[in-house]
């Protein structure tokens, strides 16, 4: 079992100034990091399954949010902008 998602909380500062509370459920942390599956050593073959089974998991994951009113609610915030007001 994964650890639980928790919702933050913070006020974020647009480039234009603009700024706005924001309640998010981080899906991600910011990271200078590509997050990948290694398939160094597979086969085109087990490539293919992989990609397959990865565009099901999209649209089983799609299909799920658009059932909860949440699919146009994805949303990108610059780590800059960002003051945490729950930590």
């Amino acid at each position: 079992m994964t650890a639980r998602k928790k919702v933050k909380n913070f006020i974020y500062t647009k480039s234009n100034g603009d700024r706005s509370n924001r309640s998010v459920i981080v899906l991600r942390p910011p990271s200078n990091l590509y997050l990948g599956l290694d398939v160094t050593d597979c086969s085109s073959t087990e490539i293919e399954d992989i990609l397959d089974g990865i565009e099901q998991a999209d649209k089983c994951r799609d299909e799920v949010f658009e059932s909860l009113g949440v699919n146009s609610r994805w949303r990108s915030f610059k780590q800059e902008g960002i003051e945490w007001t729950d930590e």
